[in-house]
């Protein structure tokens, strides 16, 4: 079933129509067609422009007149049907209008041709029931195509299409969703990466260039960077180019050396002959001895005690205090002023300023540094330790000093310095190569925003369900095609078996039987005619039994819409439930039939159940007021009519819109409720008046009430005047007595309704403007006039939902 016209434009008066924003009910909501739709519009409205949108559907083209039509239909299973699919669906349209008469009946363009196109509808017979038997099988494995109840091939249709339906939204949406990210990653201004250039260098990447980094940061090979390395990455794009730094000179100290010499001091034996034993096994002594001695040069006293030093005491210090021990002593002594000079060179060693070095560097130069600060405090510490046990020997030449063994090598300080030199060699030629660099580093930096945007996003596995889900909707759309091939094939092939079965007289019997029975035509009938032999069928016309000629509007409207019905029944149609649309089966020039058309559709179509949905447009109100009565009966899959719980006929639903006219351009809208309620023209003439009277502002939405406003109030006059003053006195008198003794209004009156209805022979006033302050005075007049009879006004206004009470 058509759920309802998505959209027009370019065709006839249809431009940028847009269902959802114009069929709307007054709750907000947008109301869709329903199983049998009535559609009134006024003569010129565009009502047989829509019907050529059904039409298009059925006869696969679109008139050449509109070469640049564009409209999209949507059925309730949310399949869509536009004007670049016209053909090559399983859809039945079956339309009558202007085009179907033109191009069946030849006497409308040419009255010298009074045929029509024959068509086959079938017959009883021994042959004709063994094919009923085959197209029976065929039809069991197509299966129904009423909405609610399908089964066979349709069925399979319905579940792959609703499978479609469903997963194209979810890929639609997944696909969207993955683009907003991908997006938002490469152009968000400002975090995207375009807009961080100084971060990531490219200001003009894009979706494309990040699909290639994205390639690249899945790679195997492909390692992602720490936070610290990142943090370290964001300050060296930070940097400047710096002064060179300076290498650090070699520090020249021979360890080893003093090494040996000191160990040959400590360990060096002094002679023991001439020697004073107290004081060889007293350092303490010793030492207080031989200062004593230095102090006591000049003197013989003993300045401690006061005794005399003997000369013999004298010769006895000094034999111990010998030049061995002297010499020793002044070998320490120059062994530790080495030492010494040594450490001073060790500790004149300075650290650089690290923020001469460029970032990279600096954690590696920072280790070398403490490597090479932990050397020198162990050489230090080394020599040190020589120097105390030289002061240890020097204080008791006669004791052996042990010096502990040490790991340490003079070179490893050599290596160590020249490593942190190789560090400044590299920092120092990183000038030079410092906008390469930051190049390098904003790639780098790149690609780990890209990794961890993949990461983040789940973005692999959104690709797998995305591409899962386009394996389901393929295969599903595949079902769909398949199963469309199927029912094409079977419907073609029904089609054949059914044309096998056909007999062309029973066509032309139907429709004689329709101009009989319900429209009491006797004269009027097709007769089955050979065109060439062999060559095929025409229906030709007759009146009596004579070939029709000069048939009037209502003749040619009765006889091609009884035609069409009929082909209802034609074996291209039997049992395929089409999609119906009947435009304007009354004749403007022939009211004697409307009540037999009414019967007529509702007996021969709606009764007989051929139709999966109808809509029938009309202009004329009397028709529209049968329409209402119109009831189309709701039916279980085995045909029977569905009853409700008291036991009565279930309706199928119905729904009422109304085709505007709004200067060049019309507008499909649900119809009023006075217009649904109150179906003569006497009502809707009255509201149009109404509205042009209380219309303050005129604007695009109300200007269209102006411009049908001369044959409005003409037409609404003549009524008026006919029940008013039913004599047989001139219009214009009645109009003078409508209006009193002012001459004003009636002048106004008269130029509306002659001039503006019917331009009136002057050419010129089609070129003018319309002078909407006298259409507004005049139907200001008019209401005020109806107003001096309150009971009629008041049930006028009640006819067309106005609340008279509520006005002033």
């Amino acid at each position: 079933m058509i759920k309802k016209i998505v959209s027009i434009s370019h065709l006839g008066v249809f431009e940028n129509f847009m269902w959802d924003t114009c069929v709307v009910s007054s709750n907000g909501n947008v109301s869709p067609f329903l199983d049998c739709n009535i559609l009134y519009g006024r003569n010129y409205s565009g009502k047989t422009s829509l019907s050529r949108i059904f039409r298009a559907f059925e006869v696969g083209n679109v008139s050449d007149k509109y070469p640049d039509a564009a409209f999209k239909i949507k059925f309730s299973d949310d399949s869509v049907l536009d004007q670049t699919n016209l053909s090559g669906h399983d859809k039945c349209f079956r339309v009558f209008n202007e085009d179907f008469i033109r191009s069946n009946f030849k006497f409308v363009t040419n009255p010298e041709d009074n045929t029509a196109e024959s068509f086959s509808i079938a017959v009883i017979g021994d042959r004709n029931n063994e094919i009923e038997e085959e197209i029976s099988t065929i039809q069991v494995s197509l299966g129904t195509n009423e909405e609610g109840h399908e089964s066979g091939l349709y069925l399979s249709q319905k579940s792959a299409q609703e499978l479609v339906n469903r997963l194209q939204p979810e890929l639609t949406e997944l696909e969207r969703e993955l683009e907003k990210s991908k997006n938002w990653i490469a152009n968000n201004n400002p975090e995207g990466i375009r807009y961080k250039s100084e971060l990531y260098g490219n200001q003009n990447y894009n979706v494309r260039e990040l699909e290639k980094d994205i390639h690249i940061v899945s790679s195997p090979d492909y390692s992602n960077i720490s936070d610290i390395n990142r943090n370290e990455y964001y300050q060296a794009l930070k940097e400047v180019i710096k002064a060179p730094l300076a290498e650090y000179s070699p520090i020249v100290f021979q360890f080893e050396l003093l090494c040996e010499k000191a160990k040959a001091l400590t360990s060096k034996r002094v002679g023991q002959a001439g020697k004073i034993e107290a004081l060889a096994r007293d350092a303490a002594m010793q030492k207080w001895v031989e200062m004593g001695m230095q102090l006591h040069v000049q003197n013989q006293a003993c300045g401690f005690c006061g005794g005399k030093i003997s000369d013999e005491r004298w010769k006895d210090l000094q034999g111990h205090f010998d030049d061995e021990i002297l010499f020793l002593k002044q070998e320490i002594n120059n062994c530790i002023e080495e030492i010494n000079r040594s450490i001073s060179i060790l500790k004149s060693f300075k650290k650089p300023n690290l923020s001469n070095l460029y970032i990279r560097f600096q954690e590696n130069f920072e280790k070398g540094l403490n490597e090479v600060e932990q050397l020198l405090e162990k050489f230090i510490s080394a020599l040190t330790h020589l120097i105390d046990c030289l002061n240890r020997k020097q204080e008791n030449p006669f004791e052996d000093v042990a010096i502990q063994k040490t790991q340490l090598h003079s070179k490893e300080l050599v290596e160590s310095l020249e490593r942190l030199n190789e560090i400044i060699r590299i920092s120092n030629a990183y000038s030079s190569n410092l906008a390469d660099e930051h190049k390098k580093i904003k790639e780098r930096l790149r690609l780990d925003r890209v990794s961890r945007f993949v990461i983040d996003t789940s973005y692999f596995n959104k690709l797998d369900s995305i591409k899962n889900l386009g394996l389901e909707l393929r295969a599903a759309n595949e079902a769909v095609r398949s199963a469309n091939e199927a029912i094409f094939e079977k419907l073609k092939l029904i089609e054949q078996k059914r044309a096998s079965q056909n007999d062309e007289r029973v066509g032309a019997d139907r429709v004689n039987f329709y101009l009989r029975e319900y429209f009491g035509n006797n004269h009027l009938h097709l007769e089955v005619v050979e065109e060439n032999a062999g060559s095929g069928h025409k229906f030709e016309v007759r009146r009596s039994e004579q070939k029709a000629h000069h048939l009037s509007e209502g003749e040619c409207r009765l006889i091609t819409f009884c035609y069409f019905v009929a082909k209802l029944h034609d074996t291209a149609s039997l049992g395929r439930k089409p999609l119906i649309w009947i435009d304007d089966p009354i004749s403007s020039l022939d009211s004697n039939h409307v009540f037999s058309i009414f019967s007529f559709i509702s007996v021969e179509v709606l009764d007989q159940d051929v139709a999966g949905q109808i809509f029938i447009s009309t202009h004329n109100l009397e028709f529209l007021k049968y329409l209402k009565r119109l009831s189309w009966k709701k039916r279980n899959i085995d045909g029977n009519i569905m009853r409700n719980g008291r036991g009565d006929a279930v309706d199928r639903s119905k729904e009422y819109f109304i085709v505007e006219r709004l200067g060049n351009i019309s507008q499909i809208r649900l119809m009023p409720k006075y217009l649904k309620e109150y179906i003569t023209e006497f009502n809707f003439l009255f509201h149009q008046l109404y509205q042009c009277a209380e219309i303050e502002r005129v604007d695009d939405s109300n200007y269209h009430l102006y411009y049908n406003f001369g044959n409005n109030a003409r037409k609404f006059l003549e009524l008026f005047m006919f029940f008013k003053f039913p004599d047989s006195s001139e219009f214009d008198l009645k109009l003078r007595r409508f209006f009193g003794d002012e001459d004003l209004p009636v002048i106004l009156s008269n130029r509306i309704n002659n001039e503006y209805s019917h331009l009136s022979g002057c050419l010129e006033r089609g070129e003018l403007p319309i002078e909407v302050p006298e259409m507004r005075r005049v139907a200001s007049l008019i209401i005020s006039k109806l107003r001096e009879d309150q009971g009629q006004f008041q049930a006028l206004c009640a006819s067309v939902g106005i609340n008279s009470e509520a006005l002033v």
